[in-house]
């Protein structure tokens, strides 16, 4: 399918041109007998498996001191609605990789039960494991902050869902490969 591109919601600049939405590519990949795919970010050159045809979409917005910031993302629903993203945030606001780590730990903590946080690494960067609750949804997520890189692996699942999941989930994670060079 061709790509498209729309503007998203205005953001903190008000600018609606400013956060323009590209899908590169919609409903691709070569499925494997099991149905897996191998999802490439066109944009940004990180993979990661998934359990069937992904989308691979970029956004292009101001961070409120007025850096640029590109969202790039690839991800896909299985027909019993579980999701599987992953959100690379390249650019924006200079800071501490940590510091990245514990917005990201906040940021979901104010709204979700936050039942698991486990301190990980990636090829030596740094890294933090999240399962997190709510009455409609669970969600387990990674999130890794490497040079002008920041990752967040995110499978979301309607509750009961997490258990039978759970090697899909596990190979989700493990298969993901950050940027090496662009």
């Amino acid at each position: 399918m061709a790509p498209e591109e729309s503007a998203g919601p205005s953001g903190p600049t008000g600018d609606p041109s400013s956060h323009l939405l590209k899908f590169n590519d919609i409903g691709v990949g070569d499925e494997g007998p099991d149905g897996w795919v191998l999802a490439t970010s066109s944009s940004a050159g990180f993979s990661v498996s998934l359990p069937g045809k992904y989308n691979d979409a970029q956004q292009f917005v101001k961070t409120l001191k007025g850096n640029a910031l590109t969202v790039h993302q690839v991800g896909m629903q299985t027909p019993s609605g579980v999701t599987y993203t992953v959100i690379a945030f390249e650019g924006g606001d200079p800071k501490p990789k940590e510091e990245f780590l514990s917005e990201a730990v906040a940021k979901y903590a104010a709204d979700w039960t936050v039942l698991k946080e486990t301190a990980l690494e990636l090829d030596g960067e740094p890294g933090i494991h999240l399962e997190l609750a709510m009455e409609s949804s669970w969600v387990t997520m990674r999130a890794y902050a490497t040079e002008g890189m920041f990752y967040m692996l995110v499978v979301e699942s309607p509750p009961g869902h997490v258990e039978s999941e759970a090697d899909n989930i596990r190979r989700f994670f493990e298969s993901f490969k950050p940027r090496t060079t662009m």
